[in-house]
């Protein structure tokens, strides 16, 4: 005795909205949604979700480059008097700049791997909660689409590191041995 829902198809040439409000005008204790209504719904959620999800997306990538670039201009800079020391011993700057990219580029791989797995963790967990959360109980991301937002985290990630070494490092270049000896003191 109870019917949940009924679907009913339009033939072509007649619009669905019309017919809608024919069916509520004749029957008032049901309920008519056409499609469109019902999509609407959907696709207003997804908007608000997106819109909040790039603001939200801003504002972390310029806090992340603000936080790349101060831990690495200040680790380069707390080690002055290190890199003064090598080049006492006879490494060249060019040789000295190596070294630093090297170590960089381990800090951001090394970075980038742990942030992918720790954030696919924790979002592979919670898929379901935040799914309810959103109100989209069906949605799901496919693997490329997973592979494409970890590309373009991983390239911010090089970049921006990259750049703030660089950055770092003319400072350096520019520095005389002694200059760089002071540093420490």
């Amino acid at each position: 005795d109870f019917i949940s829902m009924v679907n009913i198809k339009v033939k072509d040439g007649y619009d669905s909205e019309k017919i809608s409000n024919i069916i509520s005008d004749k029957y008032d204790e049901i309920a008519v949604y056409t499609a469109n209504k019902m999509l609407g719904s959907v696709e207003n959620s997804i908007n608000g979700f997106s819109v909040y999800s790039k603001i939200i997306s801003i504002v972390l990538i310029i806090l992340s480059i603000i936080a790349v670039m101060s831990i690495f201009s200040i680790t380069i800079n707390e080690r002055k008097r290190e890199f003064g020391i090598f080049i006492l011993f006879g490494t060249s700057k060019k040789q000295l700049i190596q070294i630093i990219m090297i170590e960089i580029l381990i800090v951001i791989i090394t970075g980038t791997l742990a942030g992918i797995v720790i954030s696919g963790v924790a979002l592979f967990s919670f898929s379901n909660l935040i799914a309810l959360k959103v109100q989209l109980p069906y949605l799901q991301v496919d693997f490329i689409g997973i592979a494409v937002i970890i590309l373009k985290c991983a390239l911010i990630t090089f970049g921006v590191g990259i750049l703030s070494t660089v950055y770092s490092v003319m400072n350096i270049t520019k520095s005389t041995e002694a200059d760089l000896l002071k540093e420490g003191e």
